[in-house]
């Protein structure tokens, strides 16, 4: 009997010990400032940390972190609330962009024609595979769906149809008819004058 309580509290310690050693991810926007000794990120929601990865940003920019949290780590900047390791740093602005809803193994990604990037979105807007759309939300690098595929999420996402701007030449295209009608419209106005005057 004591052996098996003495077993049932070693599976306990043990279970306790690897549920503490759990990461805790941080994902959220703030700004970098400058500490003492280090460039620190300054989280919108709560504290400021030491970041692995400054990913070319610097003091005054507005970024979004992803990694793990490390509260007890140990940097030569000697302030902060602790360390986000291994993480990605991205621009905290809205993702806006357009693109197209393609089917993927589990999921429909929405392909982003200027951003590179095949990206999950919670919600669809009642759009489907082939719809052109654009999508504006938070873009969330390190996200974790059933898809298995993707470069990321976006978050809040918002999708409506994306207006097709004209390119140069249809601009061309477009001013070159506008004119052409003016021109005939003048054409038959002068004609018309000539004929009431009898000439």
């Amino acid at each position: 009997m004591s052996r098996f309580l003495g077993t049932i509290a070693i599976v306990c310690v043990v279970v306790s010990q690897t549920a503490s050693a759990q990461p805790v991810f941080f994902h959220g926007c703030g700004t970098l400032i400058q500490g003492v000794e280090c460039v620190l990120f300054d989280s919108d929601t709560a504290g400021v940390y030491v970041v692995e990865n400054l990913g070319g940003f610097g003091v005054g920019d507005r970024v979004r972190v992803e990694g793990e949290l490390n509260d007890t780590c140990t940097t030569i900047c000697m302030e902060g609330d602790g360390c986000i390791e291994q993480n990605v740093i991205t621009s905290c602005a809205e993702f806006n962009d357009c693109g197209i809803f393609i089917q993927g193994v589990e999921c429909v990604l929405f392909d982003s024609d200027n951003f590179g990037l095949y990206v999950v979105l919670p919600k669809l807007g009642g759009f489907t595979v082939g719809d052109r759309v654009r999508v504006t939300g938070r873009l969330f690098l390190t996200c974790v769906t059933f898809c298995m595929e993707g470069d990321g999420c976006i978050e809040n996402a918002t999708v409506v149809v994306c207006d097709i701007i004209p390119t140069l030449t249809e601009w061309g295209m477009i001013i070159f008819c506008v004119l052409l009608f003016g021109w005939m419209a003048w054409v038959i106005v002068r004609r018309r004058r000539r004929v009431t005057a009898g000439i």
